[in-house]
């Protein structure tokens, strides 16, 4: 009885926390000496970088049918560390070599 009241707890306390949470990645670009937002001078390049994020980011990449066998294991390969953050990190620097990601986790209120 105790172990399943325990079990119940545990999986209460994982769901709520998981509806809170969720992981996000934030597209910035190199300063002088610190990360800045993109800004006007950036809009030229929105349709590309939205096109990395709806091609390699989770979850959208599992539709992805197009991926060569190198993304495919840069991708997804489970025993990579950050593997979609550096890929998708590259994907923006071969469009402009100043931009980068911040991962960070959101909090749903």
């Amino acid at each position: 009885m105790k172990t399943s009241l325990r079990f119940i707890l545990l999986l209460t306390s994982i769901v709520a926390t998981s509806s809170l949470l969720h992981a996000e990645l934030l597209i910035v670009k190199h300063g002088k000496d610190h990360l800045v937002p993109l800004d006007a001078s950036d809009e030229k390049n929105h349709a590309a970088i939205a096109d990395v994020l709806l091609k390699y980011q989770w979850p959208m990449v599992i539709t992805n049918t197009a991926l060569t066998k190198k993304e495919r294991d840069e991708l997804l390969t489970p025993d990579k560390s950050y593997a979609e953050e550096k890929f998708i990190r590259n994907k923006l620097q071969e469009i402009n070599p100043n931009y980068d990601i911040a991962f960070f986790f959101a909090v749903n209120i």
